[in-house]
């Protein structure tokens, strides 16, 4: 951990690197954050990058084994 992070931030560093271009994002998030906000800034420098544009819809979540088992 950097000992200069605050104890209730987040902190995200996303890279996105390939056929010659390259963009770094460094965010810095209260920690009472809502993932998808995170997820949404990720979502917005791949579109920026190269000019896809996506319609997510309904929420974005994480995929495990078992996750739509009743048990």
């Amino acid at each position: 951990m950097n000992p200069y992070d605050e104890e209730d931030k987040i902190y995200m560093t996303f890279e996105l690197r390939g056929h010659g271009k390259e963009h770094i994002i460094r965010c810095e998030y209260d920690d009472d954050i809502h993932w998808s906000e995170l997820i949404d800034d990720v979502v917005k420098q791949i579109e920026a990058t190269w000019g896809y544009s996506f319609d997510f819809k309904g929420d974005i979540g994480i995929y495990y084994k078992g996750k739509s088992d009743n048990d």
